[in-house]
């Protein structure tokens, strides 16, 4: 077992999870938020890296035990829940059953698969739409207004991101600031939702395709329920979305994936933000590259 790696893990664990022997330890992921290992080939630990994700951590320790009543699908139960040295927490769970997705793994599905999944992800997200508003509230999960969170976004934008954009993408992200922005029934929210419902946080029977689980939930809330099908449109594309929404019965389905898109264009701005305050320039490239084919794509002209 390499403990030099993940020493101050593995102590956390230890001191705090007393009836819990570490015998072997192997990094799940890693991102700007947390750190999750797998423990003794069982047992799933996050360790949160900020503030935001501590606090992320508590919400779901309050709201999931509630919310595994409502949903069919495996999520985490937290047995171990302690706080490491400088004060930010670390939870554990047991492995759910399944393999996780790759972003990319739903191109790979033959069509009868693709049509099992489509029915286990219309069935989780309706069974969260379902969960009371109130209860949410009550354990945490917080309210998110859109309009007024993307009118900060677009402020942020224009101060850090367009000095480093040509003349075209700034015509280009400014269109699709207004065009959301003034929109009104693109400020609605009413329901739960996951918010972070990305296919690698999705786990399924790699036999039938069957959902099997559900992880991370540390983005769950209160919000327009069309901001949960951000990350399948991008990793799924337009086609796979508007399957999914038919199948689900909601209305107006061109319109909504317009909207979608929008949501889509903003995340990638985020992420040359998060570039620009990190001083990573592969982020912010990245960034910038996806909104460049973004752009051509849509076949955007200038005015």
């Amino acid at each position: 077992m390499k403990r030099h790696k993940y020493s101050a893990y593995v102590t956390s664990i230890e001191e705090q999870c007393k009836d819990l022997n570490v015998d072997s330890v192997q990094k799940l992921g890693k991102g700007w938020m947390s750190m999750v290992l797998k423990i003794n080939e069982e047992w799933a630990f996050r360790f949160a890296k900020n503030k935001r994700a501590s606090a992320d951590l508590d919400k779901e320790a309050r709201i999931l035990p509630v919310l595994s009543t409502f949903v069919s699908a495996a999520i985490p139960q937290f047995k171990y829940y302690g706080k490491q040295k400088d004060g930010l927490v670390f939870a554990g769970y047991r492995l759910l059953p399944g393999e996780i997705l790759k972003e990319d793994s739903i191109f790979s599905f033959s069509p009868e698969n693709r049509k099992v999944f489509i029915i286990g992800l219309s069935q989780f997200i309706k069974e969260l739409r379902a969960f009371p508003v109130e209860q949410a509230k009550a354990h945490g999960v917080p309210q998110l207004d859109l309009h007024c969170f993307y009118f900060g976004l677009w402020k942020e934008v224009r101060k850090h991101v367009f000095p480093l954009m040509e003349d075209g993408l700034q015509k280009y992200i400014s269109s699709r600031f207004h065009d959301y922005l003034h929109h009104p029934v693109y400020t609605e929210y009413t329901s739960l939702i996951h918010g972070d419902l990305s296919m690698d946080h999705i786990l399924i029977d790699p036999e039938t395709h069957r959902i099997t689980g559900i992880i991370d939930f540390g983005d769950l809330a209160i919000c327009d329920p069309d901001f949960e099908y951000r990350y399948i449109l991008e990793d799924c594309g337009k086609l796979f979305l508007e399957s999914l929404l038919n199948f689900m019965g909601d209305q107006n389905s061109e319109d909504r994936i317009t909207k979608i898109s929008y949501f889509v264009t903003f995340d990638h701005l985020q992420y040359i933000l998060e570039g620009i305050r990190r001083k990573n320039s592969s982020w912010i490239q990245e960034g910038m590259e996806e909104i460049q084919r973004e752009m051509n794509k849509n076949g955007w002209q200038i005015p």
